[in-house]
């Protein structure tokens, strides 16, 4: 595998591992966790195609990711899209609103 397809895959791996596995899920009622997981297989459905396809994920990928993200917010990336980003070798823009904006 290239180096470029090991960063996407351990980015992947990592995302799964936090989403799936974090401590935020341990105090969400059963209501949550199937809305939860509705909300997080919507928003990695298409994460290995679209990285393949164009190395990156899409703006509406990036803005789901972070917020379910217990530590993001609609003004900041949590840690799930940084470390993710990081992995990929990819920069994000200063806010998860300015990703829509970016060209």
């Amino acid at each position: 595998m290239t180096d470029k397809k090991t960063n996407h895959v351990q980015a992947f791996h990592n995302l799964m591992c936090v989403t799936l596995r974090g401590k935020h899920l341990q105090s969400m009622s059963r209501d949550e966790l199937v809305k939860y997981n509705y909300k997080l297989g919507a928003a990695i459905h298409l994460i290995p195609e679209t990285l393949q396809t164009n190395g990156t994920l899409t703006a509406t990928a990036w803005f789901d990711i972070n917020q379910l993200d217990p530590s993001g917010t609609k003004n900041a990336w949590g840690d799930w899209a940084k470390e993710f980003a990081d992995t990929i070798l990819v920069s994000l823009p200063m806010s998860p609103l300015d990703i829509f904006n970016k060209p």
